[in-house]
């Protein structure tokens, strides 16, 4: 702007002091024209090319934050050309990452955990839980470690551990250990339909599953064991190692499923007990009662 501002200055100081036109004056009129020309051009490609930028960088700063992260108001950041870099790490920050134990109570979790065992108190996460643990001279000062001075677990990282706790041999939870959890029990109920329609042979009658799974599950409330004691989905969809010859269910691939996979567990609910072998007389019978209509 303040060259176009001063090539008009030129050109009107110039045309006054004209008394005779020739034809150099004429070219020298031309050039200043172009010149002024030339430079509103690039004072308007300018502010056009950072406009264009400054609108994709927040359409960038749209497509990092999707839709579960729009409430960061990266409006807020202190400089235009770190918006990106910096909502990157606003995410990470808020960013949930999940570590999940499997079979947790199979072993001694105070023991395991150790010294993690007070960071995981959802009181002491972050820095401000920092421990040391029996491996911190492991860790090299001199490194860029973010744990260089201590070891803790951070906010956004959240722990699920899956158990059955009617299993044997397994460790019980102690209080001090359940307090530092929430629990949520799965039911056979809830995960029936999910394992029993992944089945993939498409032959597998899913109704006549889920039928001798409930008629199975009802007698063990009959004979008094508790929902713990249902028998999961997870037993049933191994009907799939049973398929006859001709890719379909067959009798045989009922009786196979239940000596192989379902008898053994249900006659550890009744052992030692002196009518075990008529209470899984009872289950059989109604495990082979259990029928589709089709």
């Amino acid at each position: 702007v303040h060259c176009v501002n001063n090539a008009i200055s030129v050109i009107f100081t110039y045309l006054q002091g004209i008394v005779n036109v020739s034809v150099q004056n004429v070219l020298y009129v031309v050039y200043l024209i172009l010149s002024m020309l030339v430079a509103i051009i690039g004072v308007w490609l300018f502010a056009k090319n950072t406009d264009e930028n400054y609108s994709l960088e927040n359409k960038e700063i749209s497509i990092i934050l999707g839709a579960e992260e729009n409430q960061l108001d990266c409006k807020n950041i202190a400089y235009k050309y770190q918006k990106i870099n910096n909502c990157k790490q606003e995410i990470n920050k808020v960013k949930k990452y999940l570590f999940i134990i499997d079979e947790i109570n199979r072993g001694d979790i105070s023991k395991i955990f150790g010294e993690l065992f007070f960071a995981i108190d959802p009181g002491y996460r972050g820095e401000e839980g920092i421990v040391d643990t029996q491996y911190q001279n492991l860790v090299f000062k001199e490194n860029d470690d973010v744990f260089r001075d201590g070891f803790y677990i951070p906010k956004n990282v959240y722990i699920i551990g899956t158990m059955n706790d009617i299993d044997r041999s397994v460790e019980s939870l102690d209080f001090a250990f359940r307090r530092r959890f929430a629990f949520k029990e799965i039911s056979v109920d809830d995960t029936q339909y999910s394992i029993l329609s992944s089945i993939k042979n498409k032959s597998v009658d899913f109704d006549c599953l889920q039928l001798k799974m409930d008629a199975i599950n009802e007698k063990l409330k009959d004979l008094g064991l508790s929902e713990a004691y249902y028998i999961g989905a997870a037993y049933f969809k191994k009907i799939e190692n049973y398929i006859g010859q001709q890719g379909k269910l067959t009798q045989q691939s009922f009786n196979d499923l239940w000596n192989y996979n379902l008898k053994g567990v249900l006659y550890e609910y009744f052992r030692g007990e002196s009518d075990a072998d008529k209470k899984l007389k009872e289950l059989k019978k109604v495990y082979d009662e259990a029928k589709s209509q089709g």
